[in-house]
C-alpha cells in the first residue's frame, strides 16, 4: 500500500500483455501488532518489482511471462522485523516456531530479494549464469558486451580526482560499442544485460 500510494507505476505487479498491466495486485498483509505476545511487526524493507527503469521499461513493452520469467505476475517483497517488548519476559520471537511470521517474506523464490545477503561469490555466479543462457545472435555480440562490462584502468576515480584523456576515451568507446549493442540484440537478450550491468557493479563494491 506504501509503494501503491507514492507512486503507483513504480507497483505494478501484473503485466498479461504488452501495455496491459495492473498495479497492486499482488500483496503482502500483516498484523502490526499481536496483543497475545506483546509484541508488533514493522517493515523495514520494500522490494520493487523491478531492477532498473529499463527493466521496467522492457517489461511493459513485451509483457509476460517471456522465456526468461514465466510467470506474468511480477515478485514482491518485504523485510519485516519483530518489534519486541523489552518489559515482557516473552523469548526473541525471531527463533520461535509459534508464530507465524518470519523476518522476510517473498512471493516468489525469492533469489535477489535481500541484496545484503549476498556475497561476491553469489553475484558473479548470477552473472556467469545470465552471460551463458543470453541469447545473443551472433559471439561477436557476446565480446562487445565484455567490453562494454570490462573496467577502465584507474576508475571509478577518488573524491577530487579528474579523469585522464585515456580514461575519457575508453569511456567513450565503451557507450558507442553499448549504444550499438543495444541496436542489435533482441529485447529478451537486452533486459538480461541490463540486469547484468547492475550486478557488475554490485560485485566491483565487494572490491573496496
Amino acid at each position: 500500500i506504501e509503494m501503491m500510494t507514492r507512486d503507483p507505476l513504480e507497483y505494478i505487479t501484473f503485466v498479461n500483455g504488452p501495455g496491459s498491466f495492473t498495479v497492486g495486485l499482488d500483496q503482502i498483509w500483516f498484523h502490526s501488532e499481536n496483543e497475545n505476545v506483546g509484541a508488533g511487526i514493522n517493515v523495514v524493507g520494500l522490494r520493487s518489482p523491478f531492477h532498473s527503469p529499463e527493466h521496467k521499461q522492457q517489461v511493459l513493452k513485451n509483457g509476460l511471462p517471456n522465456k526468461y520469467h514465466p510467470s506474468d505476475h511480477m515478485p514482491v517483497g518485504c523485510i519485516l522485523e519483530w518489534d519486541v517488548d523489552t518489559d515482557c519476559n516473552s523469548r526473541d520471537l525471531r527463533s520461535s516456531d509459534k508464530i507465524g511470521f518470519t523476518d522476510s517474506t517473498s512471493s516468489e523464490g525469492g533469489r535477489g530479494l535481500f541484496e545484503e545477503d549476498r556475497n561476491e561469490g553469489d553475484v558473479l555466479q548470477e552473472i556467469s549464469e545470465l552471460l551463458a543462457a543470453c541469447p545473443f545472435s551472433a559471439e561477436e555480440q557476446r565480446k562487445d558486451f565484455e567490453f562494454v562490462i570490462s573496467p577502465v584502468q584507474g576508475m571509478p576515480l577518488e573524491r577530487g580526482m579528474r579523469p585522464t584523456s585515456e580514461q575519457i576515451l575508453q569511456v567513450q568507446q565503451r557507450r558507442k560499442v553499448k549504444k550499438k549493442l543495444w541496436e542489435d540484440v533482441s529485447d529478451d537478450a537486452r533486459e538480461m544485460l541490463e540486469r547484468i550491468i547492475v550486478l557488475t557493479k554490485e560485485a566491483s563494491k565487494f572490491s573496496k
